[in-house]
């Protein structure tokens, strides 16, 4: 199920980690990793500015971040000072951020900022740069070296997933067009020796409005329906998942509900309706698909319990649930949510007083237990909200997958 959560930081000079420690205690507490995305505005992409930059990342790696990505989409002048722009730049910051992270948590997710996939520069230059000479240029100057993962953003497909043909645009060749495309694309560049992490993966559907902005109309009249936005979710995910070359996946977005000229509603699980036809069919994705499956996974772990930990699950701790994924072949985040969906359960705890209880109730509800995958997770990403609660940043807080396949 979702394992992660996404922040936005914005980083100056003068800002001091400490001031971000919310953000990582938050989440947390309510049992997620989160991964901080640190960039700043355009005027500070010099390189006498590195340095403390680097400050501030190793400091938000000392609080307890699991993930930081370095900068975000740098090949754009939006987000690095037009004239400056060059992989061979943000490789020295990439450097100078890896080992302060590295020296205050070594075991924080170091991941390359993710560029935005573009051909419309024609080439790579100061004034901007498409993202495969992008990350090509990174790479020959060492970037390999200090980064755990590289970072992907996907945000315009109108195809399936598996497809590397057929969007009807023009271009329709391009990489850019299909996911399937951006995965082999980064990883051939990479010489398949790190792992990619999606730090934005979403799909554009406004059926719901009937339309879409000009600018972001690539199959009339809506782009996708929203059932195909669910199903490429999904089989996004599950792509990944068989291919084992994605190590985190980041959807945008969980619930936004702007809707201009840019249009994040469109790009939500959570509908204008208040349906989520994409939570259930990405939980199915990660849980393997089928009911039938998920129902034995949960048997599995119930089984692999002692008859005091059925009757009192309080006393599973780290190590027990270790013992419990070990035993029933299933992750720790699986055991957890078990104990999640048990602990929401509060009012049926008396029907625990023996220790064969939780096998009752579970068949007893085979088919109506809730999804699991959204426990505690209302709102991610708007303010006020589920983890995401107050927690800011420019794109708020978004989901991310773990599980098998993923940390």
């Amino acid at each position: 199920g979702m394992t992660w959560v996404k922040r936005q930081v914005r980083w100056a000079p003068w800002a001091a980690a400490a001031g971000q420690a919310g953000l990582v205690t938050d989440a947390h507490g309510k049992g997620f990793k989160i991964l901080l995305s640190v960039l700043g505005d355009p005027q500070h992409t010099a390189p006498a500015f590195y340095a403390e930059y680097a400050v501030f990342v190793g400091g938000l790696a000392a609080l307890g971040a699991d993930g930081i990505e370095v900068w975000n989409e740098m090949n754009l002048p939006r987000e690095w000072q037009v004239g400056t722009i060059s992989p061979v730049a943000y490789t020295e910051m990439l450097r100078q951020a890896h080992g302060a992270i590295k020296a205050a948590n070594a075991n924080t997710l170091v991941i390359s900022g993710a560029p935005s996939p573009t051909g419309y520069f024609g080439g790579c230059g100061p004034q901007g740069c498409d993202d495969a000479p992008y990350i090509a240029g990174m790479l020959a100057a060492g970037g390999l070296n200090y980064v755990d993962c590289i970072g992907v953003h996907y945000n315009e497909g109108i195809m399936p997933p598996a497809a590397t043909s057929g969007d009807p645009r023009g271009s329709s060749g391009h990489y850019t067009r299909y996911y399937q495309g951006m995965v082999n694309q980064y990883r051939a560049a990479s010489g398949q020796s790190r792992p990619l992490c999606f730090t934005e993966i979403g799909y554009l559907s406004g059926q719901e409005w009937g339309t879409v902005p000009a600018a972001f109309l690539w199959r009339a009249p809506y782009n996708n329906t929203v059932a195909e936005h669910a199903q490429y979710l999904a089989d996004a995910v599950r792509l990944a998942r068989r291919q084992g070359n994605v190590r985190l996946m980041i959807i945008f977005n969980m619930d936004f509900t702007y809707w201009a000229d840019d249009p994040q509603a469109g790009f939500a699980m959570v509908r204008p309706t208040g349906d989520c036809p994409a939570c259930t069919a990405v939980q199915q994705a990660m849980a393997g698909g089928a009911p039938e499956k998920q129902m034995k996974r949960m048997e599995a772990i119930i089984q692999s319990m002692t008859p005091a930990e059925r009757s009192k699950p309080e006393l599973i701790n780290g190590s027990r649930k270790r013992r419990i994924a070990n035993g029933s072949g299933t992750q720790i985040q699986d055991v957890n949510r078990v104990l999640k969906q048990h602990e929401q359960m509060a009012k049926m705890m008396k029907k625990f007083a023996n220790p064969s209880g939780m096998m009752k109730m579970m068949k007893g509800l085979a088919g109506k237990l809730p999804p699991g995958m959204m426990d505690g997770m209302p709102g991610i990403g708007t303010p006020g909200g589920g983890v995401g609660g107050g927690m800011g940043g420019a794109k708020g807080g978004l989901p991310g997958l773990g599980g098998p396949g993923f940390p």
